[in-house]
Order: C-alpha cells, then sequence, then structure tokens
C-alpha cells in the first residue's frame, strides 16, 4: 500500500508538503510546455521519461507504447540510473505497467516481482518502490509512465497523484503531436501523391505507366510488395500486369472475381483492408514463403468503368487504416485516368503505325504483283518480306509435290543457310503447320519447339515466323523469316506477312500461267507455219513426182538419165513423207487448246 503521507522532512509536514506539491506542479507545468512545443512524438517520449525521474526523485522511469500490429507495450524512452535497458516488450496485465494499461488506472507496489517484467536486470536488493500510470490520448489508453525507486524509498499518494496528473498532461500532448504528426504526414501524403500524378501524366508509355504505379503505391504505403491486376475481358479474369517487390498476393497470373483479396476488392468494388492474411477465410495460397500477411487493395477504376484492382502488402503484420485506404483510393483514381490516357495514346500511335505499315505493304506488294518472271516473283517477296518485318534473314520454300519436301527457291539476308537446299515438309513442324492450317504460325522461341528442324537451329535461327503460299486451295509452298534474337511477334506481324503471302502466291501463280500463255503462243505460231508450208509444198511437189514418175515409165530415157531421175524420185518421196508429217501434227493440234498452260503448282 501506499502511505497516505508524504515521509520527506521538512519546516513541518504541512509546509513541506505544499512546497513539494508547488514544486512538482511547476515542474508538471515547464514539461507540459516542452511537449506542447515538441514537434515529434519520440521528443515527447523522451521529455516524459526525463522530467518524470527529475518531478519524482525516482532512480528509474519508463515509457511504453502499444504497438497497434502486435498488441505488446514497447519500451520508447527511458531515464535514470536505473532506466529499464533492454527492449524488452510486456502483455497487458503483465508487470505493473502492463497491469496499469489493462486497468486504466494507476498502480502502485513495494514488491520486487510485478517490476521484473520491466527492469529484468534489477538487482535482488534493488528497487522495490514502484509506480505507474497510463497514458491517454483522448479517452483511448496509448500506454503507460513508470517510475522505480530505491530500497528504503517509499513514494506517496501525492506521488502517484502528481504522476497520474502528469500522465494526463503527457497524454494531451501526445494527443497534440500525435494529430500534428499525422497531419503533416496526411499533406506529405498528398503533395507526393500529387507529384506522382504529374509524373504518371508525363509517361505515355502503358508498361511505363504500370510500373510507376506499383513502385510508387510500395514507396507511399511503405509496402514489401505492390502489384497491378487488370481485367482481361475475353478471360473474364483479373491478369497480373506489373509488380514490385515480393509477398505478391498472390503469385497466380490470374485470378477470378471474389478470389482472394484483389479479387474481392474488384468484386465488391470497394476497398479492402486484411490485417493478417494468414488467418483471413479468403486467403489463397502463397509461395514462395513468406507471403504477404497484412494487404491493402483497392479497385482501378475509371468513372463507371472498373479496370482493375491495386494491392499493397507487408509480410509483416500491419495495421492499415481507413485513411490508407482512402489515400489508396483516390491513388488508384490518378493511376486510371494516366494509365487509360497512356493506353490510348498507345492505342493512336500503334494504329497510326499499322497504317504505315499497310502503306509500306502496299507498295512491296504492287512491286511483286508487277513481275513477270517466277523467280523475279520469289526474289522480290522475299525481299519485301525482309523489309516488312524488319528481320535479318528470310527464306521462300516451294513444296515438291513429287517428293513432298520444302526447296529453298530464294534467300535473302543471313548466309548461315545454303542458298539451296530440301528438307522433308514434316521436318518443319511450323511451315508444315502454316501451309496445313492456312495461316500464319509464329514461333518467339524456335530452339525450343518441339519438332524444330535441325538444320534451322544449326544456322542460329532463334525466331522465326512463317506464312503459307496458297493458290486457289493449292499449297505451293511458305514464306519464311527469322530473327537471330529473340522476338516476340505480334499479331499484326502475322496479319501482315499473310497478305503479302497471298499476293506473293497469286504473283507466282500469274507468272507461271504467263510463261504458259508464251510457250502456247509460239507453239500455236509454229502449227500454222506448218500447216502453211505443207499446203504450199503439197501441189507442187505432187506436179513434180508426177512428172518424173511418168518419165521413168516412158523408157526413152538412157541410163545416165534413168539414174538421175530415180535419184530424184526418191527425194520427192522423202519430201512427200514430211509433209504428211507435217499435216498430221497440224491435224492432232487441231483438237487440242494450245492456249492452255499447265497447273499453278507444276515447274516450267
Amino acid at each position: 500500500m501506499i502511505p497516505p503521507k508524504s515521509d520527506e522532512p521538512g519546516q513541518g509536514r504541512g509546509g513541506a508538503k505544499r512546497q513539494t506539491q508547488t514544486r512538482r506542479l511547476k515542474a508538471a507545468a515547464e514539461l507540459a510546455a516542452l511537449a506542447a512545443a515538441a514537434g515529434k512524438i519520440a521528443d515527447v517520449y523522451t521529455h516524459a521519461a526525463a522530467r518524470a525521474a527529475a518531478l519524482l526523485g525516482a532512480d528509474g522511469t519508463s515509457v511504453r507504447i502499444q504497438d497497434e500490429t502486435t498488441g505488446q507495450l514497447v519500451l520508447c524512452a527511458s531515464a535514470g540510473p536505473l532506466a529499464p535497458r533492454a527492449k524488452r516488450s510486456i502483455a497487458p496485465g503483465e508487470g505493473l505497467s502492463g497491469r496499469a494499461f489493462a486497468a486504466s488506472k494507476a498502480a502502485a507496489t513495494h514488491r520486487l516481482s510485478p517490476l521484473a517484467a520491466e527492469w529484468p536486470d534489477l538487482p535482488a536488493d534493488g528497487p522495490r518502490a514502484g509506480m505507474a500510470v497510463p497514458l491517454r490520448v483522448g479517452t483511448h489508453v496509448t500506454g503507460t509512465l513508470a517510475a522505480v525507486g530505491r530500497r528504503g524509498v517509499r513514494f506517496s499518494t501525492d506521488d502517484l497523484a502528481v504522476l497520474d496528473l502528469f500522465g494526463r498532461v503527457i497524454g494531451a500532448a501526445l494527443g497534440r503531436v500525435t494529430a500534428l504528426t499525422a497531419a503533416q504526414r496526411r499533406a506529405e501524403r498528398l503533395e507526393t501523391l500529387h507529384e506522382v500524378a504529374l509524373t504518371l501524366a508525363q509517361a505515355h508509355d502503358p508498361s511505363a505507366v504500370l510500373r510507376l504505379i506499383v513502385t510508387r503505391a510500395r514507396a507511399l504505403f511503405e509496402g514489401e510488395s505492390a502489384a497491378v491486376r487488370l481485367w482481361d475481358r475475353e478471360r473474364r479474369a483479373l491478369v497480373l500486369a506489373a509488380s514490385d517487390g515480393g509477398s505478391v498476393e498472390p503469385p497466380l497470373e490470374a485470378l477470378r472475381p471474389g478470389e482472394g483479396a484483389a479479387g474481392r476488392a474488384f468484386a465488391t468494388d470497394r476497398p479492402l483492408i486484411v490485417d493478417d492474411y494468414a488467418a483471413w477465410p479468403g486467403a489463397l495460397p502463397s509461395s514462395p514463403s513468406p507471403g504477404p500477411r497484412s494487404v491493402l487493395a483497392v479497385p482501378l477504376r475509371l468513372r463507371a468503368q472498373r479496370l482493375g484492382v491495386i494491392v499493397v502488402t507487408t509480410s509483416r503484420l500491419r495495421a492499415f487504416h481507413d485513411e490508407d485506404a482512402q489515400l489508396l483510393a483516390l491513388f488508384a483514381q490518378q493511376a486510371a485516368m494516366a494509365f487509360t490516357q497512356a493506353r490510348a495514346v498507345a492505342e493512336e500511335r500503334a494504329a497510326a503505325e499499322y497504317a504505315r505499315r499497310l502503306a509500306v505493304l502496299h507498295a512491296l506488294v504492287a512491286e511483286v504483283v508487277q513481275q513477270t518472271d517466277e523467280q523475279q516473283v520469289l526474289e522480290r517477296a522475299v525481299q519485301a518480306a525482309s523489309q516488312l518485318l524488319n528481320v535479318e534473314a528470310a527464306r521462300l520454300w516451294l513444296l515438291d509435290p513429287a517428293t513432298d519436301e520444302l526447296v529453298v527457291r530464294v534467300a535473302h539476308g543471313d548466309e548461315r543457310l545454303p542458298p539451296v537446299f530440301r528438307i522433308p515438309r514434316t521436318a518443319c513442324v511450323q511451315m508444315d503447320e502454316a501451309m496445313h492450317t492456312g495461316a500464319a504460325v509464329a514461333v518467339d522461341d524456335y530452339p525450343a519447339l518441339s519438332g524444330a528442324a535441325p538444320d534451322l537451329v544449326a544456322a542460329g535461327v532463334t525466331s522465326s515466323l512463317a506464312s503459307p503460299l496458297l493458290a486457289g486451295g493449292e499449297r505451293l509452298g511458305a514464306l519464311f523469316v527469322y530473327a537471330l534474337r529473340r522476338r516476340e511477334w505480334s499479331a499484326e506481324d502475322r496479319h501482315l506477312l499473310e497478305i503479302l503471302a497471298h499476293y506473293a502466291a497469286e504473283a507466282l501463280v500469274s507468272a507461271r500461267r504467263l510463261v504458259a500463255a508464251r510457250l502456247a503462243a509460239q507453239l500455236d505460231a509454229a502449227l500454222r507455219l506448218a500447216r502453211e508450208a505443207a499446203h504450199r509444198v503439197n501441189n507442187p511437189l505432187t506436179i513434180a513426182t508426177g512428172h518424173v514418175d511418168l518419165l521413168l515409165h516412158v523408157g526413152t530415157l538412157g541410163p545416165r538419165e534413168r539414174a538421175m531421175a530415180e535419184k530424184a524420185m526418191e527425194g520427192l518421196v522423202a519430201a512427200a513423207e514430211a509433209v504428211r508429217d507435217l499435216q498430221h501434227i497440224a491435224r492432232g493440234a487441231e483438237g487440242q487448246d494450245v492456249g492452255q498452260g499447265k497447273g499453278p503448282g507444276s515447274p516450267q
């Protein structure tokens, strides 16, 4: 028990008591002024410990504040020769300070055991007297102020009352400094948020905006990680678009609405705070360890359009407040505007670039289709493909129907592949698939492709794109472009190559038909010449043959003249046979369409 009266000597008990109380009240007023002038909470704690020791003549004082995350009373400041040195935290109800905190009223003792929890290094013959009072900010108890004295020192009820009054003064100062600190922190965060908004507004690349969002969100809320998940309409899922740091919740590429903290915030369209994720019923398995412990998630939206979710996580327990959720929601509004603007700019630039590439494609196609020679068509198509897609090399392969092999007809660019060689059609899975599906097939990592052609791998093909050459449903071959470094082919790349390959195939067929038409015209001219020659020669030849035959039968020729006539008859008979052959060829060709050429897939 605390004795009702002070044991201090003086000029009469009443006068000494009044002097002591006056001195203590002055010290309390001085401390209140110092605390009011302090700009940091740590300064209030330090002043409280030091002035309490001087005020009470105590040998040791301590200030403990409850940690919002763990609930423990943490040592924040101490003073005096017997000030506690160990930074051991105590639980509410443990030791003298724990009892004062739990009961929310002053507590005192003259026994060693209640003090051992706070002063574990005290010797057995050490202090016996101790007092502790709660520190209140408003009506909320945030911590304790405790004092200890050596053996023989006995704190009075007046000491306890003054310490309690002192604690109230410090509590008021803590409330003022806490409010001031919170206001300053809020102003600093709002200023930081404004700077972030300006930075985001200046970024025009959607990927860069997403990276800025996660890095700034992580720094702004002192998280260990931050992530942005965007809503994918086709997949009906929240897809991980950007992250910074570890402990992402969870490390899955896609989440359904309602799954995890991110899915729950998106589905409810409201901010979500999870203090202890491991104990939360909606938690998802996390890997790698450690997973998220405290999570703050807010929807990312622009007006009525939900774009996704921003998530900030820590791997330790931390109390996120409503103010944090409100600030992150404000940040999410700025981020949504910046991302939407950047995406619109990127789409506009992409559309302009696509229009430019289409114009280039139109010019290249015009050059290809103007060629009348098959080899020229092939060469120009390969050059156009290399130029259009900005690749190191391109090849044009034609299918040999007789052997079912792909034969390189034209090579452009890289010389690692032989200019002319052939492989079985099934040996190149990519080109075989392109010819069967009738669509371009892209491979970003060719050496990792199952069924990749060994010759192409050995030649250094890293990324490749193949489009079929189709004409009238017939497979002519494939247009093949490749890069010697890893490249991700876009849907636009595939579409452009398909267009080029289509016109190249049509130009190839036209060139073959033109060659066939030329050959047919030449044949027709030769047949007409044969018919005319046979007609002109036949009549004179018949007359000459009749005259010679008549001379041979008259019998008036001498031996020498008869030999000459017989010789002439032999020549006439041979000439007549030649004329009959020409007439036979001409009559046979008349029953055929000499203007019909060979099929489009046939070689010249």
